[in-house]
């Protein structure tokens, strides 16, 4: 988007119709802005959603039993609880937001 807006500028220097492709570049510039704030918003909400969803996963994992161990001696530390990743692992305090 910016570089569209600078070859708009380029564009528009020097002409009589300057003025309005300043306004388009201009116009441009303000979309890209707008376009940039809506995707920090959106990278927010979506971490908001995987805190409460890996909160709710451990949640039923916990009710269900799941997160015992599968050997009575514990010798293994074996789980039927989904944890791949270090963020499914660390569950055990609810997300705040």
């Amino acid at each position: 988007m910016t570089t569209i807006g600078a070859s708009l500028l380029k564009v528009g220097s020097g002409r009589l119709d300057s003025l309005l492709m300043d306004l388009v570049a201009s116009a441009v510039f303000w979309v890209g802005l707008f376009a940039a704030a809506l995707g920090i918003l959106s990278i927010f909400r979506s971490r908001e959603y995987d805190r409460v969803t890996l909160f709710k996963k451990a949640q039923l994992e916990r009710l269900l039993g799941y997160d015992q161990p599968i050997q009575p001696d514990g010798g293994v530390h074996a789980s039927l609880a989904i944890g791949t990743t270090r963020g499914m692992r660390k569950t055990s305090e609810p997300a705040l937001g």
